[in-house]
């Protein structure tokens, strides 16, 4: 299975709706371990912090947000996302809530449909990324995938997950098998791994 990157982040777009938003919504602060309340009636902006999207019966992770996001603007009334999954709060962070009639108002004054498309499109591809990466994997093909996923975070954002959680996270896999796995191919000099950060990664083996 070849690996292709996450689809690149709209941060221009993002960027542009976060800022049409200032004046509107309450903003309040939220501690690591959270669960941040989603609903019909509102959307939800992270402004600072990050947070994770999880499965509601086994918390398994499906995306993290380590940046500035908008959560919640699907345009569909009764979204099944609000009970199935989970946000919850992977730091101290801060959160602006705003009414959806109030976001959709904004958008329709401001002519931002277009910027909004894109967002809602890129949580459309990262969605079919994690299908085609993670679906029906076996277990060092889930490993190797989110070494390279997190490979491919700033190093800034690496230095604050551990490695072998966040795998075990976002795949279910036993933690013994993933710090297995990790230890080989620290030892084969495939990757760096320091208090359990991910320093450097090369280019993995396809088969374990």
């Amino acid at each position: 299975m070849n690996h292709y990157p996450l689809p690149q982040r709209p941060d221009a777009q993002i960027n542009a709706l976060i800022n049409a938003l200032q004046g509107h919504g309450t903003i309040k602060e939220y501690p690591r371990g959270a669960c941040l309340t989603q609903n019909e009636e509102s959307v939800n902006i992270l402004l600072s912090g990050s947070l994770a999207m999880t499965r509601d019966w086994d918390n398994l992770i499906f995306f993290e947000i380590h940046r500035p996001n908008i959560i919640g603007i699907s345009l569909e009334p009764h979204n099944p996302r609000f009970e199935r999954f989970r946000l919850i709060i992977k730091e101290d962070s801060l959160v602006k809530k705003i009414s959806r009639a109030d976001f959709f108002k904004v958008i329709e004054e401001q002519k931002l449909w277009q910027e909004t498309s894109h967002v809602i499109s890129f949580y459309y591809h990262v969605l079919l990324w994690k299908s085609y990466h993670f679906y029906a994997a076996d277990s060092y093909v889930l490993v190797r995938k989110s070494l390279i996923t997190l490979g491919e975070m700033t190093p800034e954002t690496r230095m604050n997950i551990n490695a072998s959680q966040y795998i075990t996270s976002t795949t279910n896999l036993s933690k013994s098998y993933v710090m297995k796995v990790i230890q080989e191919l620290r030892k084969g000099g495939y990757i760096e791994i320091q208090r359990g950060r991910l320093i450097s990664l090369g280019k993995l083996p396809q088969k374990y």
